[in-house]
């Protein structure tokens, strides 16, 4: 056939995957690639072929994780060509439920016993057509023009990655914002920079507001008029940098604390201040009630929470029919297991094997100190699955000033063997909220959801949304909605009345109206109930994403280590003035 084609058209090259030895084809065209294999090619200094993927990056529900690393690669080694991300979009058939909702079925939705059930919801749309957060994200990482801020050298840095175009359609954009808030934007001149160039231009100048807070400098390359394809202000390429004299991120201001009123009740300690109270359980270890004016703003937690419903990547790859068959005869020739044979192990088979699916907290210790201004209730206890060796201690302290203010100091050491765990899913807080705090304020990456591999695309600044607008409707359920880099969070009702989230460190978090337990659950985006509380979680470490639903899981940089963590959360009622 080979030859037959080179006959016809000697021009075209030819591409066959199984042909690793290039016997026929004219280029590696390898299928899901390790990140081990793609590295030895690129650093072969005299090579014969050039290395395209012929798929990469499996677009399976949340995910793909990792594209920023593979095109690092690709920008910096000629032999590494680029790929195709399988898949384009979602092969899913709209389907009506009897009261009129859309939904999407898949494998096994049509009474078909043979199916690969969701395997082909796997694309960088969903059905609808509607973008996933997957094809925002790939968007930012093969944008064709490369932006580097270089605050030191006041100057910023432009590639011209397109292939036969200048900049003259692009229009240049720049604001500063302090904190999350714009105190100056103009525009910039673009060099007439040729196909495949570099040059560097002034920064703006921005030396007239040194306001205290976090100063970030963004810049936007913007199509200057309409096109066939988008209209003028489209987005092209995007980049952001703190500036040198930027400070720690401002947090809201309080009163000054008045006195507290503190009373013990039948294993329990109720403070109380002029706009709120607090009641913690010294027998569960934990609050009980916390109010702001009368209002309850915490109807559960928090508590140490550790699981995610798995994602698509996280599950792996479908089971092989005949696995434990292969294996049974593999031990009966005594022979040894291949990467071949465990490629169907995802992450989330090893964390259900660990039993991180169903910990239960066992309070050990419980000790409390009073003071005219002050409460600290320390405790300790184990975090573990039944029937297991392993866990986890937890040691916590939960300290109360006189504002109000609820600091949450958090220690996790793992107990027992986990050397066989790649990683843990999170390492958080769990907590749920009234429904009527349905706004979540941030300051943080955003708008759009966010992984610690796949953030790129969204830019730290001050966002607003209600609870249902940070649900993303994968059409297989699954962990989504997380926000990364979050320097304070807030939950509110209509009136003004919420809780204020800030951390030791830049948070992530995610906020819905069902639970982790609803996700895992539900085989369909519209068989999610919709709760009248809010499940939070608050996490001072997330799991990437990664591609392990057909390709390479979670690189080890974005995996989150069974080990010790402290670390702390602080929980303000508040109401606006």
């Amino acid at each position: 056939m080979a030859k037959e084609t080179r006959e016809r058209d000697p021009t075209r090259p030819i591409h066959y995957e199984p042909d690793t030895e290039q016997d026929v084809s004219d280029f590696i065209g390898p299928m899901y690639p390790s990140w081990e294999q793609l590295e030895r090619w690129v650093a072969e200094d005299s090579y014969e072929y050039p290395v395209i993927m012929c798929e990469y990056a499996h677009a399976m529900g949340n995910g793909p994780g990792n594209l920023s690393e593979y095109w690092k690669l690709v920008n910096n080694h000629d032999r590494l060509q680029g790929g195709f991300v399988w898949d384009w979009i979602d092969q899913g058939l709209r389907q009506k439920t009897d009261d009129g909702v859309d939904w999407f079925a898949y494998g096994g939705d049509f009474d078909n016993k043979l199916n690969d059930e969701n395997f082909n919801i796997n694309g960088l749309l969903f059905p609808d057509r509607t973008p996933s957060p997957g094809l925002v994200e790939y968007k930012k990482t093969i944008e064709p023009v490369a932006i580097k801020i270089k605050p030191d050298s006041h100057k910023i840095a432009l590639e011209n990655r397109y292939d036969f175009r200048t900049f003259e359609h692009l229009t240049g954009l720049w604001h500063l914002e302090v904190d999350g808030e714009v105190i100056g934007s103009g525009e910039f001149e673009l060099p007439n920079l040729a196909p495949g160039g570099d040059a560097a231009t002034e920064m703006p100048i921005l030396d007239g507001n040194h306001s205290n807070g976090e100063r970030v400098l963004t810049i936007q390359l913007r199509l200057a008029s309409d096109s066939e394809w988008a209209q003028a202000g489209h987005i092209v390429a995007t980049a952001q940098s703190m500036l040198p004299d930027s400070g720690e991120p401002s947090l809201p201001t309080t009163s000054s604390g008045g006195s507290l009123t503190i009373e013990r009740q039948n294993r329990a300690i109720v403070i109380s201040g002029s706009e709120f109270k607090i009641r913690l359980d010294e027998q569960e270890a934990g609050i009980e009630t916390l109010l702001c004016q009368g209002k309850e703003l915490l109807t559960e937690g928090p508590q140490v929470g550790l699981w995610r419903a798995p994602t698509d990547n996280d599950r792996g790859l479908p089971i092989e029919r005949t696995l434990f068959s292969r294996l049974s005869r593999l031990a009966e020739r005594q022979g040894s297991l291949s990467e071949d044979h465990l490629k169907t192990v995802g992450f989330a088979q090893l964390w259900r094997e660990h039993g991180l699916n169903r910990l239960q907290f066992r309070t050990d210790m419980v000790r409390s100190e009073i003071s005219t201004n002050r409460v600290e209730m320390d405790t300790k206890g184990r975090l573990g699955p039944s029937g297991f060796d392993h866990g986890f201690i937890i040691e916590q302290s939960y300290i109360i000033n006189s504002h109000g203010c609820v600091r949450i100091e958090t220690r996790i050491e793992p107990q027992g063997d986990f050397s066989a765990l790649p990683s843990l899913p999170r390492v958080g807080l769990d907590l749920t909220l009234p429904g009527t705090l349905d706004t979540m304020n941030w300051y943080g990456r955003g708008p759009g959801e966010s992984y610690v591999d796949s953030k790129d695309a969204s830019l730290i600044g001050r966002y607003s949304r209600n609870i249902q607008q940070l649900h993303t409707p994968y059409v297989r359920p699954q962990a989504n909605g997380n926000r990364t880099d979050i320097r304070w969070a807030t939950f509110t009702d209509g009136a003004g009345t919420g809780l204020h989230v800030t951390g030791d460190s830049f948070l992530n978090m995610t906020a819905h109206h069902y639970t982790k337990a609803d996700l895992e659950l539900a085989d369909h985006d519209h068989e999610l109930p919709e709760r009248d509380t809010v499940s939070v979680a608050i996490d001072h470490a997330h799991c990437g994403l990664g591609t392990g639903s057909c390709g390479p899981v979670t690189l080890p940089q974005y995996c989150i280590e069974p080990t010790v963590y402290t670390f702390n959360v602080e929980l303000r009622p508040f109401k606006h003035n």
